[in-house]
C-alpha cells in the first residue's frame, strides 16, 4: 500500500489519465504510479489550482477526514 496525492491541477481529468497526475507527497511533483485498489488516495488541494473535478470510473470506498 502506498499513499498517492492528486497533483493533476484543475479541470476535468480521469483518475487514470497519467502518472503525472499523482505524487508521493502532498504538493510534490507528479510521476508516481496511478493508484490501485491497495493505495490510499489523498485530495488535499496542494499542487492543484482552480476548481477541480475528478472522474472515477471504478468501484471504490471514500473516506472523508
Amino acid at each position: 500500500m502506498a499513499d498517492r496525492y492528486w497533483v493533476g491541477g484543475g479541470g476535468s481529468t480521469a483518475w487514470n489519465a497519467s502518472p503525472s497526475n499523482w505524487g508521493t507527497v502532498s504538493g510534490g511533483a507528479g510521476g508516481a504510479s496511478v493508484p490501485t485498489s491497495s493505495d490510499a488516495v489523498i485530495f488535499d488541494g496542494a499542487g492543484s489550482t482552480g476548481n477541480q473535478q475528478m472522474t472515477m470510473v471504478a468501484t471504490g470506498t471514500v473516506y472523508h477526514f
